[in-house]
């Protein structure tokens, strides 16, 4: 046995090296074919020079080989079997896209065979593919400024789950986003300022365990958008930072599982929020720093789901606030650095599901507080680096249900906060 171990690895390190030299592998033609099924027949020949003979010719034939050498592994003998396994394997670890594709497709056909030596054989042999493939794209990657790590927060497993941060430091291009393909059980990935455009998106959707993207601040464009349809797993998508535009968003194919959406510092409008209509299981969605203004948040009540929404620096200051109210789910709203009108916190006061605001940065008075009364479920208020005073305590004390109260960078006195810490005992301030 350990014999036969030793002439399969040794075979499948000369393929390895034949294959690597890139040389033809366009289909065979029927008298290459007849050579190739006479090479087959060399293996298990008894003179060592023959069989490594044969071993080349096949080695260097790609792809065109691989029909013949696939019958051989079904019909020949064991030695026979045993060779021709490892050219497979050789060849799925080419370089080479058709010898690479070739090979493995061999193997897995082999895997279906009724005849138990040969499929545990194509099996192990198809563990060791996606393992050295493993190795070889975890070390390229480094090679070419990204990190691959363990979403589990332990030891690399070669199984995954594997976490990839490619950012501006990566130097692989749009065809290097392959390796990342190799890795196979990849479930978070970050290309965020990473030197690549929509072409490389191509090998981002074969990762079909994928839950989290990251694509801010890249050169991928709104196009490129289409390409992720083939993620069925992904639960979280940031295109923060890129020029997408209102249609766009049409283009975003319908992922099932999509729960989080980042489309801040976008050119996203009222008018492309209509598009968000086919992802409706949306449970968090950031709109920062972008165009979108409170008139544009009517298409919002088309997420049932939705439960935290980012609105900071918006134009979301008006009567479109109150369309939120039909958000059951609604928990969280951030307003910060939003220029707020005299009536902005009556239409949020609608709101009356609300357990969390954010009016932090904003322009908000004392006065305006008391409009905050309907909200009796609000549990945390951030009046961080506002012009909120000792004045807007009284309000505040009233709210009963707050448990968390930010007043950092306020106008809030400690003595202001202490009252605020004897009426509401429950309340954690902070100043």
């Amino acid at each position: 046995m350990m014999r036969a171990m030793v002439r399969v690895a040794t075979d499948w390190c000369l393929a390895l090296m034949l294959l690597a030299c890139g040389l033809a592998s366009a289909p065979a033609r029927a008298d290459e074919a007849a050579n190739y099924r006479q090479a087959v027949e060399s293996l298990r020949h008894r003179d060592f020079s023959a069989r490594q003979h044969a071993y080349k010719t096949l080695a260097e034939a790609g792809a065109a080989a691989i029909p013949a050498i696939e019958a051989g592994a079904r019909d020949g003998d064991r030695e026979t079997r045993d060779r021709a396994i490892s050219l497979l394997l050789a060849a799925a670890l080419s370089r080479r896209p058709d010898s690479s594709r070739a090979g493995e497709q061999a193997l897995a056909h082999l895997c279906e065979s009724q005849n138990d030596r040969l499929r545990q054989a194509a099996r192990a042999a198809l563990e060791d593919l996606q393992g050295s493939k493993v190795l070889r794209a975890v070390d390229r990657i480094h090679e070419f400024g990204g990190t691959v790590t363990s979403t589990t927060g332990v030891d690399l497993d070669l199984k995954g789950p594997f976490a990839v941060q490619i950012a501006d430091r990566w130097t692989g291009g749009d065809e290097g986003l392959a390796l990342v393909a190799d890795l196979g059980n990849v479930t978070w990935l970050s290309l965020q300022n990473a030197p690549v455009t929509s072409a490389g998106l191509v090998h981002v959707s074969r990762l079909q365990t994928l839950e989290q993207l990251y694509l801010g601040y890249c050169r991928i464009s709104g196009d490129g958008l289409a390409s992720l349809d083939s993620l069925p797993k992904l639960r979280q998508l940031s295109l923060r930072g890129l020029a997408v535009k209102d249609a766009d968003l049409a283009k975003l194919p319908d992922l099932p599982q999509l729960q989080e959406l980042g489309l801040d510092d976008t050119l996203v409008t009222d008018e492309g929020l209509v598009h968000l209509k086919k992802h409706a299981s949306i449970t968090k969605l950031w709109l920062e720093n972008t165009k979108v203004t409170d008139k544009g948040l009517v298409h919002l009540q088309l997420l049932p789901g939705l439960e935290t929404l980012y609105l900071q620096n918006t134009a979301t200051a008006g009567p479109g606030l109150a369309d939120l109210k039909s958000l059951s789910n609604l928990r969280f709203v951030s307003l910060k650095r939003v220029k707020l009108n005299s009536d902005s916190l009556r239409h949020v006061a609608q709101i009356t599901q609300l357990e969390i605001l954010g009016l932090d940065d904003t322009n908000v008075i004392d006065g305006q507080l008391a409009d905050l009364a309907p909200l009796k479920r609000l549990r945390t208020l951030w009046l961080s680096k506002t012009q909120i005073s000792d004045r807007g305590v009284e309000n505040l004390v009233k709210i009963s249900s707050l448990q968390n109260l930010y007043l950092h960078g306020s106008q809030v006195s400690e003595a202001g906060a202490d009252k605020v810490r004897e009426v509401l005992p429950k309340c954690i301030v902070g100043r």
